[in-house]
Formats: structure tokens, sequence, C-alpha cells
């Protein structure tokens, strides 16, 4: 609901912080969904996460250590349409 809210004024810059901590597989995708959304239609997505399956499906990842970039992978065309498995036995 939260998201819902800050999303409904059309921001240019959306700052999500660990969106997948403690959300079920469901409610991620649907959060993911929407934010992929708002990127293609309206601005930038910038997540921070540590879950390596939500990267994954990022346009563009960056590593940041010690307060630097350690790593900038190239951008991508859009946000993958599959989700890598969350599953930790794969």
């Amino acid at each position: 609901a939260a998201a819902a809210r800050a999303l409904a004024l059309r921001p240019r810059v959306v700052l999500a912080d660990e969106p997948a901590a403690g959300a079920s597989d469901d409610a991620l995708e649907a959060v993911l969904r929407l934010l992929a959304t708002v990127s293609a239609r309206h601005g930038a997505v910038l997540i921070a996460t540590d879950d390596a399956a939500l990267a994954a499906r990022a346009g563009r990842t960056a590593a940041i250590e010690d307060g630097a970039i350690r790593e900038d992978a190239p951008p991508r065309v859009r946000l993958a349409a599959t989700p890598p498995s969350r599953d930790a036995s794969a």
C-alpha cells in the first residue's frame, strides 16, 4: 500500500531499499512488476539489495563496497521478464 501511494505521484526517481525483505514471492513479484512499469514509463528505479536473484532482474547493476563502486555492469534493455529462482536449494 505504501508503494502504491508513493508511486501515485509519478516520481522521476524511485528508491527501493530491500523490497524483497520479508515479502512473499507473490508480493515481491507484484512490487517488481510495478517498479518495472514505473521505470519504463516515468523514470529511474534504484533498488538497494543483497538478493542476487533480485539484482539479476535489474537493467543495470552496481556493486558498492566501502563507499566505492566496485563493479558497474552495462545496462540491459529492460527488466528480465522471468524472475530467476529465489529457491536457496537451486
